[in-house]
């Protein structure tokens, strides 16, 4: 497993939300040891992209800069950011921002996923329960999908097997 690695997926196309950041924030007692990661994801598009489609995303944000020029964030642009920016400071985090566009999409996130090694991956709401499993699958973290309540639904545990089947059935 990646040194506490969480590596957080989201729909880059979909309306940011820091839902799937704060749930595990609130829910985890690691959060001060362990890298961070929100992964924005889209898949490839064959035509030209306006620049200002990705620029006036939460994807193209340098979250370190923000949280530095803090006086900068009461006007302007950087207003959106907000909820954001105080869910870090709340927790003490800075988590890495990052993009990835591609196709199929579920090999891009899996490639990512092996890339990094995370030991949680979150999901939001809007990834398909299929491909949800299809990752499941085929990594060994502990995988995580947010329902659409709010709350988030385990998919798949860790599990570290101490012992065979055969001295289960001797216990």
């Amino acid at each position: 497993m990646g040194e506490n690695h969480v590596l957080i997926v989201m729909d880059a196309l979909k309306e940011f939300s820091i839902e799937p950041l704060e749930c595990f924030l609130s829910n985890n007692p690691f959060n001060d040891s362990c890298t961070i990661t929100l992964l924005g994801v889209r898949p490839w598009v064959n035509i030209p992209i306006n620049s200002n489609t990705l620029s006036n995303t939460i994807w193209s944000v340098d979250i370190e800069e923000l949280l530095t020029k803090k006086e900068e964030m009461e006007g302007g642009n950087n207003v959106k950011y907000k909820p954001l920016l105080d869910l870090c400071k709340r927790y003490g985090v800075v988590p890495q921002i990052k993009w990835m566009m591609g196709s199929p999409l579920k090999v891009v996130v899996l490639e990512r996923i092996t890339a990094l090694n995370p030991i949680i991956v979150v999901f939001d709401r809007y990834h398909s329960i299929r491909n949800v499993e299809f990752y499941a699958n085929k990594c060994t973290s502990i995988i995580v999908v947010m329902n659409e309540d709010g709350g988030a639904d385990l998919i798949k545990p860790h599990f570290k097997e101490t012992h065979t089947a055969s001295e289960e059935s001797t216990s």
